[in-house]
């Protein structure tokens, strides 16, 4: 039987100090839903008033390391667990979703680094994308140059396959034969 969990509703739209609020311990979203707590430390801004969230990123870049840094390795724990991927003579023949069984472990990966390190709140930058992630974990010198280039191919070469799925399935489906 499955239990559900019912979580008070939230919005966010809502002030930078409201936003920092998701990232406190005593908050419940850090354990009903990791991922969100997560990714609003990587935020990019759209449209609107861009000192916002430049206000946000700023008090984020300057938030408990300790707190981010456990929460990060937590998170990467239970997602490399989730996120497996299983090759093998038992599994020759399956379908593989491209986004959980190929794309979602690299993803997490290098946003768990990128978290763990302090990347994400550079109040510098207005946006990144995973290959900015590498790009600036290898910068400060976090990782080499040629873990970089791994990374980065191996999230290429992950993208890719999910691209080709969609396409090949008429953006349908992410399953793709594992032959």
């Amino acid at each position: 039987t499955t239990e559900t969990v019912i979580k008070k509703p939230y919005e966010l739209i809502c002030t930078p100090e409201e936003m920092l609020e998701f990232q406190q311990e005593d908050n419940d979203w850090k354990d009903s839903d990791k991922h969100l707590v997560q990714a609003l430390r990587t935020m990019s801004y759209i449209c609107g008033n861009k000192q916002l969230l430049d206000d946000y990123k700023q008090q984020i870049h300057s938030f408990d390391q300790q707190i981010l840094r456990n929460r990060s390795i937590a998170i990467l724990k239970e997602d490399i667990e989730a996120f497996e991927l299983k090759l093998g003579d038992k599994e020759e023949g399956k379908l593989l979703d491209t986004k959980k069984n190929i794309y979602r472990l690299g993803d997490r990966i290098v946003n768990a680094l990128a978290n763990y390190y302090n990347v994400t709140s550079n109040p510098e930058i207005n946006h990144f994308t995973v290959w900015q992630f590498i790009d600036e974990l290898q910068n400060q010198e976090i990782i080499s140059a040629e873990g970089a280039r791994h990374l980065k191919e191996s999230v290429s070469i992950a993208i890719e396959l999910r691209l080709r799925t969609y396409a090949n399935n008429d953006s349908r489906e992410e399953n793709m034969s594992s032959y």
